[in-house]
């Protein structure tokens, strides 16, 4: 006979059948998930003899939380490409809300690669206005961030001019 001290955690069937002159027998234990480690002792009994065993059931691993879905691109609305300003002109940058977006971070260059920028600012609004820019030709785009500061994908890239 078989008996487990806490079948929710670990059961055994009721009994297990050793043939005569067999040195032993085998049976299968089924698990559960704890939430913590838990120490079950199996009893198997028989012909006057008992005898027991501790098994300690751990929780089963878990899978780690999937990653955060990227925020998208925000689409940017203004200036429009290939726009003009005089020098110490406010240039307003205007793009649209990204649902789930904590913050932005806009960038203005002379490289369509970002290698190097003039702006490189980090807002709250879908907008930022400035009349800093040097005299040139310059590149904006901007990318949202979420609450735990994770980066969505980069808006696609403008060209304008500041003459």
């Amino acid at each position: 006979m078989l008996s487990s001290s806490n079948p929710a955690v670990a059961s055994v069937p009721p009994f297990v059948t050793v043939p005569q002159f067999a040195g032993g027998g085998g049976f299968l234990i089924t698990t559960s998930n704890p939430a913590a480690p838990t120490t079950v002792t199996i009893t198997a009994s028989g012909a006057g003899v008992t005898k027991t065993a501790t098994l300690t059931v751990n929780p089963f691993p878990t899978a780690p939380p999937p990653a955060p879905t990227p925020l998208p691109a925000p689409t940017l609305l203004a200036p429009a490409s290939n726009s003009r300003f005089a020098a110490g002109q406010s240039v307003l940058f205007d793009w649209n809300d990204i649902a789930g977006a904590a913050s932005y971070t806009i960038q203005v260059s002379t490289s369509s690669a970002f290698s190097t920028t003039a702006v490189n600012q980090v807002v709250t609004p879908s907008q930022f206005a400035t009349s800093g820019l040097p005299v040139a030709d310059l590149f904006w785009r901007v990318r949202a961030k979420d609450t735990a500061g994770n980066p969505g994908a980069s808006s696609t890239v403008l060209p304008f001019r500041i003459k």
